[in-house]
């Protein structure tokens, strides 16, 4: 687990899915040990994305671990236009091709051989299109929350 700095308020966290276990287990004597008031966003590392999610979570004063969907479905129930815009810009530089391709994989739920064949696609090509996809966005769609995540921006957000 790397830990960084940020501010007398906020330390950004970067851990694998083991070491997530651990945080959410762990949350909640961490804020009795400690006397943190803090909030904890999974979500992919773009640092404006992830900047914004956090300032609007402080923002609401939320005080616990949530994933960036339940974060984002916050934001844009309340109409906080400034991580609705980061997602369209995360998302709106994307080649078309690319987001056929992770929309096929979320919608065939993470199986990219089928999400392959139902492209048409060799599974190399399909691999291809979602490691640039990925080195794109930073959204990483084998992790089942940022899948979530995904869907639900590319079926509530206009772009």
């Amino acid at each position: 687990m790397n830990v960084e700095y940020i501010n007398d308020h906020d330390l950004k966290f970067d851990v694998n899915v083991e070491e997530r276990i651990r945080v959410y287990l762990n949350y909640d004597v961490f804020m009795a040990d400690t006397g943190i008031k803090a909030w904890v966003i999974e979500g992919p590392s773009k640092d404006v994305l992830m900047k914004h999610a956090l300032d609007f979570a402080q923002q609401q004063n939320i005080r616990k671990i949530l994933t960036l969907s339940e974060l984002f479905i916050m934001a844009y129930q309340q109409k906080h236009t400034v991580l609705i815009q980061d997602v369209r810009t995360l998302i709106k530089h994307v080649p078309d091709e690319m987001l056929k391709t992770a929309d096929m994989y979320v919608l065939s739920q993470g199986n990219a051989r089928l999400a392959a064949h139902e492209l048409y696609l060799h599974r190399n090509t399909f691999n291809y299109r979602m490691k640039k996809f990925y080195d794109s966005t930073m959204l990483d769609l084998r992790d089942p929350d940022i899948a979530y995540f995904y869907q639900w921006v590319r079926n509530v957000v206009d772009f």
